[in-house]
């Protein structure tokens, strides 16, 4: 054997043959992680087109089913008025009891569709600079549904607040959800929603009610989709499971956040926060 560098030819033959089968081993893992980065690329292309495809069959469907609901309602509506013959004490019964559910579907429809554009991106937004207060002063509308259970329904704004950039119709939208599932979830005391500037340069809007409150471990699934913390109840008053995934869409586009805190027993207060106005175009501003 000739020696030369500390290894023998035989040496060198068998590390060349070691560093080839070396090299063909990874060429082959490289093919191999090319083709499943190939597969997985495909695979999320498929997630996607059926994602869309989902979107879409929602929406449609959606749209269908309310086509039918308003002339029903409508109908019903002149049923109950008496414009078809004087209606006895059992066929009014009737009549109220088929309203009630056929507003139920509607509501159900139409928050299907709204959370069907919030994720489909589709949503339209008009942004515009607003005083906070203007929102507040919306809640001004559940006076009614609160005294009808005997429920105080208090609102404290805040002066000189700054203003904020958002929709002012969607954000009252927002406190609507929150202010009819307060009343409904609330026996006896109050509703108190209120406004403030937090030294994180947000406006914070709350709504805290004396119902009867939410189980820890159902605080995290709140803003998920269908999600019902007392779903015998929700069905009792039409709940769809949607309002807060609509809340927190909604106030995710504005660049804010939304929260929720309760103690079973003694209430809840849910609340959300929104960037307030500082010469820069929020989230959203062109949605």
């Amino acid at each position: 054997m000739v020696k030369g560098d500390g290894y023998s030819k035989t040496g060198l033959e068998r590390l060349k043959e070691e560093l080839a089968a070396k090299e063909a081993r990874l060429r082959y893992t490289e093919a191999a992680f090319m083709n499943m980065i190939s597969d997985l690329n495909a695979a999320n292309k498929r997630i996607v087109e059926l994602d869309r495809m989902k979107d879409e069959f929602v929406s449609v469907t959606a749209h269908e089913l309310k086509t039918p609901l308003t002339p029903i309602k409508a109908q019903l509506q002149m049923w109950q008025q008496g414009m078809f013959g004087k209606l006895d004490r059992k066929q009014k019964e009737s009549i109220e009891s088929l309203l009630h559910n056929v507003e139920r579907e509607i509501m159900l429809v139409s928050d299907i569709l709204t959370i069907s554009k919030l994720e489909g991106g589709k949503m339209n937004f008009m942004m515009e600079p607003f005083d906070i207060n203007a929102v507040l002063h919306a809640a001004k509308n559940w006076n009614g549904q609160a005294s009808a259970k005997g429920l105080m329904l208090e609102i404290i704004p805040e002066e000189n607040l700054p203003k904020v950039i958002g929709d002012r119709l969607r954000l009252e939208q927002v406190l609507g959800i929150l202010l009819n599932n307060a009343v409904a979830f609330t026996d006896k005391g109050g509703i108190t929603v209120r406004a403030h500037r937090t030294i994180f340069n947000t406006i914070e809007i709350s709504v805290a009610d004396t119902g009867t409150g939410i189980a820890p471990e159902d605080i995290g699934k709140l803003f998920t989709k269908f999600f019902q913390a007392d779903a015998s109840r929700s069905r009792m008053h039409g709940g769809s499971g949607l309002g807060l995934a609509i809340t927190k869409g909604i106030i995710e586009v504005h660049g804010g956040q939304i929260r929720a805190e309760s103690e079973v027993g003694k209430g809840s207060t849910f609340t959300f926060s929104l960037p307030v106005m500082n010469g820069r175009k929020q989230k959203g501003a062109n949605a």
